[in-house]
């Protein structure tokens, strides 16, 4: 079975894909995600079900499939920003924008195609100055809410690390860790201390690492997801490029080291990790919400 879609063809039986007549090379899961869209027939797709199918009896992150996604439009000729074949949509879902047609049909309709095409020249060049128009408004609006999203999310993890910065300090005083003059290596210390926590420490040990996985860690995925799927925000924010690195960067550490070892209750990335977090994003933000809000 083959299906087609813009100037695209995957070939189910082969798993081979050409674009613009050219065979284009792809991984095996770039492969199944073209084929379960594809074989969804423009229906959405949601993103449980690609994890489902794409990852069975596996656990992986939101990026991962956020990766996949960017990697595959790459490969045929599409971005996150025009998303001409592979749809993002309300919701969490994707599915192909074209309609996917097998090739029994394929030549047939082909050339009705290209007869109606010939007949509305007209229809094309009001189309094209509606995507100048409408379309650059409708796209500068959905970039609009993506960084209002990453705002929100901002927000929510500067909240939530002062809050542990106070619970941090709290323990601190508890186990005699003296901060004067002297830079507080605050992941070891507390490591150090695990094994030996009293239960009135251990409490507010549980209560830091709470806030790390209940309040940091959702906030800081949310916003490298965004930042993922939609990279051409970075050419508006520059500021959105170190913090992409800086996310990614705390996202692993969290997921190889943090979860692993119940002994740590915090988790810094920072200069030392060659990965800072850039401290003029907030106001970065602000200001280009305040020039491009919507009239």
């Amino acid at each position: 079975m083959i299906y087609s879609f813009g100037e695209c063809s995957i070939n189910i039986d082969t798993h081979q894909l050409m674009v613009s007549g050219h065979a284009v090379e792809l991984e095996l899961r770039q492969f199944q995600l073209l084929q379960i869209l594809a074989q969804a027939n423009s229906m959405v797709v949601s993103r449980e079900q690609l994890m489902e199918q794409l990852w069975p009896q596996q656990v992986v992150s939101d990026s991962s499939l956020s990766r996949l996604i960017s990697d595959t439009r790459k490969l045929i000729g599409d971005d996150g920003k025009s998303q001409h074949i592979i749809r993002t949509c309300r919701g969490g879902g994707f599915m192909l924008v074209l309609v996917v047609i097998n090739d029994k049909q394929a030549h047939q309709n082909y050339l009705e195609k290209r007869s109606l095409l010939i007949g509305s020249v007209l229809v094309t060049v009001l189309a094209v100055l509606l995507y100048f128009s409408i379309g650059k408004t409708a796209s500068e609006s959905n970039e609009y809410q993506l960084v209002l999203k990453i705002q929100h999310h901002l927000d929510n993890s500067k909240t939530a690390f002062w809050a542990q910065v106070k619970r941090r300090n709290e323990l601190g005083e508890m186990l005699g860790v003296t901060r004067e003059g002297v830079r507080v290596f605050w992941e070891k210390e507390f490591s150090a201390s695990y094994l030996t926590l009293a239960p009135k420490q251990r409490f507010v040990f549980d209560q830091i690492r709470g806030i790390t996985q209940g309040a940091i860690y959702p906030a800081n995925q949310q916003i490298a997801d965004i930042l993922t799927e939609h990279p051409q925000l970075k050419q508006h924010i520059a500021s959105f490029g170190p913090l992409a690195n800086h996310l990614n960067y705390w996202l692993a550490k969290y997921k190889q080291v943090f979860i692993k070892r119940q002994d740590m209750c915090l988790l810094y990335v920072g200069v030392e990790d060659g990965v800072p977090f850039p401290k003029t994003v907030d106001d970065d933000v602000a200001q280009w919400l305040a020039k491009h809000q919507p009239q």
